[in-house]
């Protein structure tokens, strides 16, 4: 197996591309302050020298070098001027180091601020077939995870600049105080480095193993920890633990399986460099040429150059490891580019007179078709009722008018313009959206009808209270409107939670208002509430609703029934119950508050 130089260079450009500038500067520091302790250390040569009161002639290129430097200046090889020298020179170096790291790390921090914003915002702009499609916890694994992966591979790679640059500047240095032993040297560091690649290649292993083990152990938590409640009441907690431990457990292995490859890699260099020094010393000792200043700083150079190809493999597994977590941001990115659209770009809203479904059909990829040929005209002002069993299409349909799907075959209409040719932002400052499950944050009531947008006025709040019905559930609260509703909206009922998801949506001051079974697990009272905040709106607004519950749907100016991906019938309410061979009719038999199921 290769050292993973050609994989980690194919994720250089889409991942880090915008910092090859800083690359340059990172470089150019890391060879400047490999330089600089060269120098100073090998100003110990003549230090040494004049210590020993050895005479300053060394027959290697450094030794004539420093003649030159210091007959070029005028100065003499004696303590007061080779100490002071040496500190200044090594103060130098330090300030380059600190310029290297304080580089690095901004580098880094803006990699990984930028990268997870991108990531995030793709996320957050991809249909919405593609993240109904993806796991639970899959983009939280990405955003943290993955991205924190990615940026150390970043901050691994400026690392490895400094450490091949000062590499390269020693093993010159040790090449111009004697070329055979700089050779011995690199052979031997390179041919540990091609002797460890079985290693190299398991770390890669191990390290797609441990992404793909995140990625489920993250969908498992994420997937369990919302169903606490109906685990606690089933008494199922030692079976879910017995399932998360066994992830765990899989996870633990592969982790200690890569950890033992890289501690076998690092703890092999130190008897290798030792055994190394030994050899050079009885090469030298036995050539009869022997100088100890040469040899010390020989062997200083020596030892630098194996503690830097220690720090290179320990930055190959390093690397080997980020690479399958930096390769899935590539390819999640590339994947989500294609989705990538202008929200701005089309035609503005117009709603004048109907929504209109003709012949519409919708089926996901390999599956069979969810509605089929639906033909269905809603009129402006009015307040439609979707109704049908489980599985009948009702929500697609919602989904259809959402924009968030779009039409296999068929065709929708606002008057006279097809809804994909209205921009996206242009269609969502209209159309509003109330859920089954009410989504809240963990703020205050206001910053929940205002839900991160600055445009919506306290006029806009003001109005969405009061039509929400709102006011007297305010009125009770400790802090009034700028009460927290905690996490998920806890702090407040069911109908409470409702209410205020409905004023989020009237504070936008919406034509079209969607909304998905939003009584379904309300009471009685809490359903009248909602039902007469909707009729409130009736005319102002168009209402489209699906809904299981007699009294709300009876409230409604037209009934839509779907069922098996089709309508089978449309009508208004008062009209259907009459009608003893209706589908509307036979579900109201079943008792008036009975639910349409």
């Amino acid at each position: 197996m290769r050292i993973p130089f050609r994989r980690t260079f194919s994720l250089l450009p889409p991942l880090y591309g915008r910092y090859k500038r800083y690359a340059v500067i990172l470089f150019i520091l890391g060879i400047l302050g490999g330089l600089l302790e060269s120098f100073g250390v090998s100003i110990l040569i003549p230090l040494f020298s004049h210590v020993s009161q050895i005479s300053f002639t060394g027959g290697n290129a450094i030794s004539r070098f420093f003649e030159w430097f210091f007959s070029a200046l005028g100065l003499e090889m004696q303590l007061r001027i080779l100490l002071p020298l040496i500190f200044a020179v090594f103060v130098v170096r330090a300030a380059v180091l600190l310029l290297f790291d304080w580089l690095r790390g901004y580098l880094t921090s803006d990699f990984e601020r930028t990268t997870r914003a991108d990531v995030y915002g793709a996320l957050l702009n991809a249909p919405w077939k593609y993240i109904v499609g993806q796991k639970v916890g899959f983009a939280e694994n990405t955003l943290m995870v993955d991205i924190t992966a990615s940026t150390r591979l970043l901050s691994d790679l400026t690392n490895a600049m400094l450490h091949v640059s000062s590499l390269i500047v020693y093993t010159v240095f040790a090449i111009l105080i004697n070329p055979t032993v700089a050779a011995g040297t690199l052979v031997a560091g390179f041919l540990l480095l091609f002797l460890f690649q079985p290693f190299l290649a398991r770390t890669r292993r191990y390290g797609a193993k441990t992404l793909a083990m995140n990625k489920v152990v993250a969908h498992h938590i994420n997937e369990i920890v919302p169903g606490m409640k109906t685990i606690k009441a089933l008494g199922a907690e030692s079976y879910v633990l017995q399932r998360a431990s066994g992830l765990f457990d899989r996870l633990r292995v592969v982790r200690i399986r890569q950890t033992l490859m890289k501690a076998i890699t690092t703890v092999a260099i130190q008897p290798v460099a030792v055994l190394f020094v030994l050899a050079l010393f009885v090469f030298l000792f036995l050539k009869g040429d022997f100088d100890f200043a040469v040899f010390a700083i020989t062997i200083f150079l020596i030892d630098r150059i194996f503690i830097y190809i220690d720090r290179a493999q320990n930055l190959l597994h390093v690397i080997a490891d980020s690479i399958p977590y930096a390769e899935h941001i590539v390819s999640l990115k590339q994947e989500l580019l294609a989705y990538k659209t202008d929200v701005t770009k089309g035609a503005l809203f117009s709603f004048s007179k109907y929504l209109a479904f003709e012949h519409v059909s919708f089926s996901y990829p390999g599956k069979p078709p969810v509605l089929s040929d639906i033909s269905l005209s809603i009129q402006k002002g009015a307040f439609y009722a979707l109704i049908g069993k489980s599985g009948a299409g009702k929500t697609t349909v919602v989904d259809l008018m959402l924009k968030l799907l779009q039409p296999s075959s068929g065709r929708i209409l606002l008057d006279q313009a097809l809804i994909s040719d209205i921009a996206p932002s242009a269609w969502h400052a209209k159309v509003g959206y109330v859920a089954q499950e009410p989504f809240l944050i963990n703020g205050t009531v206001e910053e929940n009808i205002r839900f991160y947008d600055d445009r919506v006025t306290d006029t806009d709040i003001e109005f969405a209270v009061s039509a929400a019905g709102l006011s007297s559930v305010i009125a009770k609260l400790p802090a009034g409107i700028k009460s927290a509703v905690g996490e998920r909206g806890n702090a407040l009922s069911g109908g409470e939670r409702q209410r205020v998801a409905l004023a989020r949506v009237l504070a936008r001051r919406p034509e079209l208002l969607i909304l998905d079974e939003p009584t379904s697990a309300l009471d009685a009272s809490a359903e009248m509430v909602i039902r007469d905040a909707l009729l409130e709106l009736r005319g102002a607004i168009t209402i489209v609703i699906i809904a299981h519950k007699i009294d709300t749907v009876r409230a409604a100016d037209r009934v839509v029934v779907i069922s098996d991906g089709g309508v089978i019938e449309e009508g208004a309410p008062s009209v259907l119950l009459t009608d003893p061979n209706s589908q509307f009719s036979r579900f109201f038999k079943g008792g008036e508050n009975a639910p349409m199921i």
